[in-house]
């Protein structure tokens, strides 16, 4: 996964920032705060210090592979996103999409957001399914002699008989 924030408007138009670094890996994701570039600032990506409408730590991009969700870390001006054709609206969290933007201030930054498709599984470990239906075997049931009684129903008669007359006078 790549995450890369780039920004179209304001003091700073045409940065971008990148995750992960060029030469690094992903990882199980990472927490990045983004805010103004100050002395007292402690943000990992750090806008123009010309735009001060951005806070110091605007808002936090939370980064799990495949997702990437962005809060609100108690800025004074707050976010407001920019979806598509739909109306800017103001965020507290959310998760974000490829090609948002989010207002901090007078700055506008965008997100490209690309997830590689998972790796495919070497032939020798994919079991197919069968594209026509495998029929269950079906187990034959006895055919009734013409009296209607089955060959295992006369089994069972005659174990019963061969048992009264190996115990004589238990027969009432």
């Amino acid at each position: 996964m790549q995450v890369i924030m780039r920004v179209v408007e304001g003091p700073d138009a045409g940065r971008e920032f990148v995750f992960p670094p060029e030469g690094e890996s992903v990882g199980e994701g990472a927490n990045i705060l983004v805010g103004r570039d100050d002395v007292n600032c402690h943000a990992h990506w750090r806008l123009s210090k010309e735009d001060p409408t951005v806070s110091r730590a605007h808002l936090l991009l939370e980064i799990r592979p495949p997702n990437c969700q962005v809060q609100d870390n108690g800025s004074l001006n707050g976010i407001y996103l920019r979806r598509g054709n739909e109306t800017e609206r103001r965020l507290v969290k959310e998760l974000l999409q490829n090609g948002d933007r989010l207002r901090l201030g007078k700055t506008v930054v965008e997100f490209q957001i690309f997830v590689p498709p998972p790796p495919s599984k070497p032939i020798d470990t994919v079991l197919e399914q069968p594209s026509v239906p495998v029929p269950t075997p079906q187990i034959s049931k006895p055919i009734p002699d013409s009296s209607g009684s089955t060959s295992s129903d006369r089994k069972r008669a005659r174990m019963v008989l061969r048992t009264l007359r190996r115990t004589p006078g238990q027969i009432a």
